[in-house]
């Protein structure tokens, strides 16, 4: 983070392009391993330490953000906060049926998935009979999975390109 925003040679876009692309390198690897933190933390501290941590940490996040994120949009573009024009922009967007099927589609999905991960540790230490130190190496295992796919797939669209994927994901 430090590297992007003390580097006055380049273009603030060409900046946040650069941070984008150093978060979506970590946070799948942050979703990885949190199962073992927070499994870690649950059996150690108990279940309340884990949301602790998740809000140290996103102060963390925020103190960060202020100190070295300065704003991108030239003084020139910027506009004064208008509640109106915000209403506005927010009716645009929600009336906008290309809007809502992208948001459906990508919430049930996620919304499923992370279902699936909450359970888990549930069915594993309930059902299953799994320690509950041990539950979180499964987690993991499944959330690897995910993140290895990712890398993966992100390779088979640069080589197929967006028509063949489209074609592809809807068979």
């Amino acid at each position: 983070i430090m590297s992007v925003s003390l580097d006055k040679t380049k273009d603030p876009w060409e900046k946040a392009i650069q941070a984008l692309n150093s978060l979506n390198m970590a946070i799948p690897l942050i979703m990885s391993l949190a199962p073992m933190a927070g499994g870690y933390l649950n059996y150690n501290y108990g279940f309340r330490s884990n949301f602790l941590v998740i809000a140290l940490f996103v102060f963390f996040s925020l103190f960060l953000c202020f100190l070295f994120f300065k704003e991108s949009l030239p003084q020139e573009k910027q506009a004064p906060f208008q509640l109106s024009s915000i209403i506005k922009d927010f009716q645009k967007v929600l009336t906008h049926a290309a809007f809502w099927q992208l948001t459906l589609a990508t919430s049930f999905l996620f919304a499923s998935y992370i279902a699936f991960l909450s359970y888990t540790s549930v069915l594993f230490v309930s059902n299953f009979g799994i320690s509950k130190s041990f539950a979180p190496v499964f987690q993991v295992t499944i959330l690897l999975t995910w993140t290895v796919a990712g890398l993966v797939l992100r390779k088979i669209l640069s080589a197929l390109g967006n028509a063949s994927m489209k074609k592809a994901g809807m068979m």
